[in-house]
């Protein structure tokens, strides 16, 4: 007989594919740039969404309108949880920080994908 396994092995599977990146659920807003891969993960690093924006809006075949979109409202909500964030006491400055991190992460997947 097989021994159940514990209620976290799931999740940690999970996770550890998600720090691995081996997910899949962010392709349809990761468009690599073969020309300068490195273009979309720069733009992000200086400029939260722009280089999603950018990229979508390069991408083969005419642009891609999800990843456009989601590059100019999570550009609006980064400013605008950076301004509120002394009234919030410092909680949108985390959600500034989470935005920050998922678009120099779709950067780094579209540079990857180039290779």
């Amino acid at each position: 007989p097989k021994t159940p396994k514990p209620p976290w092995y799931e999740r940690s599977k999970l996770i550890l594919k998600l720090i691995t990146f081996k997910l899949k659920q962010m392709d349809g807003f990761v468009h690599p740039y073969p020309k300068m891969p490195w273009l979309p993960l720069l733009i992000n690093l200086f400029f939260v969404g722009w280089g999603t924006t950018i990229s979508g809006l390069l991408k083969e075949g005419g642009p891609c309108w999800k990843a456009v979109g989601l590059g100019v409202v999570s550009t609006f909500l980064f400013v605008i949880c950076l301004e509120f964030g002394y009234f919030t006491l410092g909680i949108s400055w985390l959600v500034s920080l989470a935005l920050f991190i998922l678009h120099v992460y779709i950067g780094y997947l579209g540079m990857q994908k180039c290779k």
